[in-house]
């Protein structure tokens, strides 16, 4: 019994011990978290805490999370709004198409640009959707977008002339009716040296899913000159030429911009740029690559791009989504599309793309898992296509028009685009690829510098 008021008085230092270590470290988990997410770095909030999770080796519970949330396919209901987020853009003209332009373009080899407007897309027959998301592409008549002829072997780029078209695609007939006003007219999104670059629409790309709905923006780049920025995060590192964020002399110039690829966990490819390698190049990945000539050029890397000193940037992004007009996801079966390999994530998803004319388009699907999205793009007339980032906001594309006021700001192509619509202006925390008036750039301007090194 003398004993006792001793043993009482361990037993309550060991508990105060241990309570006292349980709420240092659950204070250390509210600083940590608190002050990660609380820091506007352009990124949403939900983002920020995603992003800090996976930092933390949370990485499987966002997993599981984004699993119960996004599991479900799209209802069978119609959309009745359409994704582009200006609501009254101006429509161009689809007048003869004037003499065209041209400038010397590295670029890999591509079929030949058509002399005339090409449709963005051609649809025979509705693809088939069922309540598991198979879906059976659109097939393209030959006669209307040739298929892309792959080369057997790897052919490093050459130089060629390339048209500027300077006038918009065909608009493209509504897949599902009734049609929505606007619903695959193209709009122009921007313009350099003087003629239209950019342009836009907004549509439910797939029939038998009229829930989805899709916002697409085509990109000419003769009269552009792109370039990769690298994110805080993503590669993350210090020392770049081309940072977080473009220069404040180079905003003027600055047309466009849009999101690269997933965090480096979720991905067997690669990443370079500036000489420096980040992550090992991988044969047979998806890429996309920027050449020294400033153009935007995706494909299979080993295939129809190598690192032969020709390019300047490359970011890998798991296999093509599409390629030759027809969809690749069943033949990547052991692909991480965004959910395990199950491809059980309906959500909003990015991509680029390669059309028949040798344009670029950027597409932002969604409610879509990796089979829907491809099967978008093919309709839409994408002969390569790759997968980009997807869910949240992380999908964004911008174009930078002047404001009455003289200031300039990111405007978002689609309205589900969130964070702060100046990241690529004030600072990205992911790489982004950017495209900039050619004519209007600075001859020692440090895009040129670094395509150049």
């Amino acid at each position: 019994m003398r004993n006792r008021p001793i043993v009482m008085g361990r037993r309550q230092k060991i508990r105060r011990t241990v309570l006292g270590v349980i709420g240092a470290c659950f204070a250390l988990f509210v600083w940590s978290f608190g002050s990660f997410v609380l820091k506007d770095n352009g990124d949403t909030r939900q983002q920020r805490a995603v992003t800090w999770a996976r930092n933390h080796k949370l990485g499987p519970l966002v997993d599981v999370t984004e699993r119960l949330k996004y599991g479900r396919p799209p209802a069978d209901k119609a959309a009745t709004s359409l994704g582009l987020a200006p609501a009254q853009p101006l429509p161009v003209t689809t007048e003869a198409e004037p003499a065209p332009t041209t400038t010397a373009v590295t670029t890999t080899p591509a079929p030949t640009p058509a002399p005339a407007t090409v449709p963005a897309t051609a649809v025979s027959k509705s693809p088939t959707v069922s309540k598991s998301t198979t879906v059976t592409p659109t097939t393209v008549p030959p006669t209307t977008v040739p298929p892309t002829t792959v080369p057997p072997t790897t052919v490093p780029p050459t130089t060629t002339t390339v048209a500027a078209y300077k006038i918009a695609p065909a608009n493209v007939a509504p897949l599902v009716q009734p049609a929505l006003e606007n619903e695959g007219v193209w709009h122009a999104l921007a313009s350099a040296g003087g003629a239209e670059v950019m342009w836009a629409t907004s549509l439910r790309p797939l029939p038998e899913a009229p829930a989805v709905v899709g916002s697409f923006a085509i990109i000419d780049q003769t009269l552009l000159t792109a370039a990769m920025f690298n994110g805080s995060d993503i590669p993350g590192g210090t020392n770049w030429k081309l940072g977080n964020r473009v220069p404040k002399d180079l905003q003027p110039m600055l047309v466009g911009a849009f999101n690269g690829g997933f965090r480096f966990e979720h991905i067997k490819g690669g990443y370079k740029t500036e000489g420096k390698v980040i992550r090992e190049l991988k044969v047979g990945q998806g890429t996309v690559a920027v050449s020294k000539a400033g153009k935007v050029t995706l494909g299979e890397f080993g295939r129809d791009m190598t690192d032969d000193g020709n390019w300047v940037s490359f970011r890998q992004n798991l296999p093509l989504l599409v390629d030759n007009g027809k969809s690749m996801v069943e033949s990547h079966g052991e692909t991480w599309w965004g959910a395990d390999f199950g491809n059980v994530l309906f959500v909003l998803r990015s991509s680029i793309c390669q059309l028949a004319d040798g344009r670029l388009m950027y597409g932002a699907v969604g409610k879509v898992d990796a089979k829907t999205l491809a099967a978008s793009l093919v309709n839409m007339g994408c002969q390569r296509a790759l997968q980009l980032d997807i869910n949240g906001t992380w999908p964004t594309f911008h174009t930078f028009p002047v404001e009455a006021d003289g200031t300039q700001h990111g405007t978002a192509l689609d309205k589900r685009m969130g964070g702060s619509r100046d990241r690529y202006l004030t600072g990205s925390t992911r790489e982004f690829f950017s495209f900039f008036d050619s004519a209007a750039l600075p001859a020692d301007n440090i895009i040129v510098k670094t395509e150049a090194s």
